[in-house]
């Protein structure tokens, strides 16, 4: 399907998101398909963009950087994201997995996919006693913070779904090339 909006360049976008877009590069991000569609607007840019790499952060000093991933990774699945699987994918097999499910995971990288899986799947329906699990493990401030860090995947799974915005790690075949920190 053809995208519905068009990828901006950097040196094409208005002066805020120029800046936008500089200051994220500046991070050692690169400028995915996603990001170069969000350059339309800077505050959606930086909206999407650097408070999901904010949140991001802030997860990772709950749960660590594996165990935010595979969350990422399983809400992106479990939401049928193209654009965001595939990313996921890619930064899984960098760390030897390659099957979500055939992965041996610890407790709470396990805890932390179920978790992914429900939100997506039944966001009014989550389980108490799945609740009870995870605020024994990561208390209120973690929910919150992984919680919000589940919303900005919906998010962008969602942004990329309805703008057909096509995944850059995709050859025309379909397979998965390699890339640079998203």
């Amino acid at each position: 399907m053809k995208p519905i909006i068009s990828l901006v360049e950097p040196e094409n976008a208005s002066e805020k998101a120029r800046a936008a877009a500089e200051a994220h590069l500046a991070k050692g991000y690169r400028l995915t398909n996603e990001k170069r569609t969000l350059l339309h607007n800077a505050v959606a840019f930086n909206a999407l963009e650097d408070m999901s790499y904010a949140v991001s952060a802030e997860m990772k000093k709950f749960t660590g950087s594996r165990a935010a991933n595979l969350f990422e990774y399983a809400i992106s699945l479990e939401n049928d994201c193209l654009v965001c699987s595939t990313y996921y994918r890619k930064t899984m097999a960098a760390l030897g997995i390659e099957d979500l499910d055939a992965v041996e995971l610890t407790e709470d990288e396990e805890l932390l996919v179920e978790y992914a899986r429900a939100i997506v799947r039944d966001r009014k329906h989550i389980p108490d006693e799945l609740f009870e699990r995870l605020l024994a493990r990561y208390g209120e401030e973690g929910i919150v913070v992984i919680t919000t860090m589940g919303m900005f995947m919906i998010g962008n799974n969602y942004f990329n779904d309805i703008l057909r915005v096509q995944s850059e790690f995709l050859t025309p075949s379909g397979d998965s090339t390699g890339g640079e920190k998203a």
